[in-house]
């Protein structure tokens, strides 16, 4: 809530007095397809939402926020903000050099793989939809000093900000709650005795760190980055900081009494070592290119008595072809992950059973993307995005199609759909797609500019 207040009012003050930030106000409805939908009995639901981004010619300032409010449904509410900051610079963009100094949270192409792909392993991903993830800057001070044909960007921090994922509720009954389609819910039930041929509930609670012990984590980073001749561009960046997603461990107990099994669950934050490296090659409308990164978990500290994750190193790969054409762009990119995969310890381990911990939305996926702008009379346009992105080895389709008509300057009509086809969640198959293979939806919706 407090979150919520201290976006509507800098809303307030940026129709009083701050000209180069712009506001949009939104009204959209999204509707679930599937005949097969069950993650909650609700299957349209309507948002009221709010934006607020600086203009382009904007200096000193760096803001892109927005605040969603679900009718009827507050638990589908949030509040993000993907950059704010304060900028103080030098840099002359005559002679592209100077030097800049960054307050706050700012998007930066650390990796070309982790932004594409939205991984969440050098910033932190959006996964309010886990189908549509998207990535935030990083929190705290950056440094950039810029010449011609290099540049050097150093990150430092003392706060941590992790994924944004699907809120949750937990009843008086200790279960989750049936109200937010996008939150994969652990089971209800569970057999206390191998033999047992009835069910038994499960009641769930979750001890919750003070804030203070998740947000004051320190992060260390930095990026160099080349041109050579204007065609060929080089990046490498390293970082030691927070991973973006919680450590979850768990501990239970059989109340005998009330033939319940008690489960406790304990977030805790880990460390790790990325680091990311980029060959970019261009040539008039074609750009090439391929990504390595390295992710490096260290080892967490648990109580011997919870069930606690393993998380193991990974490398990555990643390559890209892209075709940008007069108002058109097709790209294509292929992503790979080798190691990496995240097993439990503990009473109630079970390697047969996927992991309630994920570090990576999947493990390997072709991807398609295709764009397009036209203009029609006066100030009249239409934008739309298609992609595909193909698994065969998670074993999953997803096809989301983002169209915007704009009527004038300030009125916009947009329409989202999603289609998604998967297989099932098993220790074998562990991704971020598979829990929400009957999520198809389309999203209709009306904005205004403020």
């Amino acid at each position: 809530m407090v979150r919520l207040q201290l976006s509507l009012l800098i809303l307030i003050l940026s129709r009083l007095g701050f000209a180069q930030l712009n506001s949009q106000v939104l009204l959209q409805n999204g509707s679930f397809l599937s005949s097969e939908f069950e993650a909650t009995n609700q299957k349209q639901y309507s948002f009221l939402g709010f934006n607020l981004r600086n203009s382009l010619d904007s200096e000193h300032i760096i803001l892109d926020s927005e605040a969603i409010i679900a009718v009827g449904n507050p638990i589908l509410n949030y509040v993000k903000f993907k950059e704010a900051a304060v900028v103080i610079s030098n840099s002359s963009q005559k002679s592209r050099s100077g030097e800049t100094l960054i307050l706050g949270r700012k998007k930066i192409l650390w990796s070309e793989m982790d932004e594409s792909w939205a991984l969440g392993t050098i910033e932190p991903a959006f996964k309010w939809n886990p189908l549509n993830r998207d990535s935030h800057g990083l929190t705290g001070l950056f440094w950039i000093s810029q010449q011609p044909w290099l540049q050097l960007t150093a990150f430092v921090s003392p706060v941590f900000l992790p994924d944004q994922g699907p809120n949750f509720d937990i009843d008086s009954r200790g279960q989750f709650s049936k109200v937010n389609p996008w939150f994969q819910r652990p089971p209800k039930t569970f057999q206390p005795f191998p033999d047992s041929q009835a069910s038994s509930d499960i009641q769930y609670s979750v001890r919750k760190p003070p804030e203070s012990e998740i947000i004051s984590q320190t992060s260390l980073g930095g990026s160099v980055e080349g041109t050579i001749e204007e065609n060929f561009l080089w990046r490498s960046s390293y970082f030691y900081k927070p991973m973006n997603q919680l450590a979850l461990a768990y501990d239970g107990v059989y109340n005998t009494g009330t033939d319940t099994g008690e489960v406790e669950i304990l977030p805790q934050v880990g460390y790790h070592r990325v680091t990311s490296a980029d060959i970019i090659y261009s040539i008039k409308a074609f750009r090439f290119g391929a990504s390595y990164l390295q992710d490096q978990p260290e080892a967490l500290q648990f109580d011997p008595e919870w069930t606690y994750p393993i998380f193991r190193e990974a490398q990555m790969y990643s390559t890209f072809v892209q075709m940008n054409f007069k108002k058109q762009s097709l790209k294509f990119e292929y992503l790979i992950i080798q190691g990496g995969k995240v097993s439990e310890v503990g009473e109630f381990a079970n390697p047969e059973k996927a992991p309630i911990n994920s570090r990576y939305p999947f493990r390997q996926a072709l991807k398609g993307k295709y764009e397009f702008e036209m203009n029609f009379k006066r100030q009249q346009k239409m934008k739309m995005n298609f992609s595909w992105t193909h698994s065969e080895q998670n074993q999953f389709d997803l096809i989301q199609m983002k169209s915007q008509y704009d009527f004038s300057a300030r009125w916009h009509a947009f329409a989202d759909l999603q289609l998604v086809k998967a297989q099932a969640l098993t220790s074998k198959n562990s991704n971020e797609i598979s829990p929400h293979e009957n999520n198809d939806q389309i999203m209709i919706g009306m904005s205004y500019e403020l």
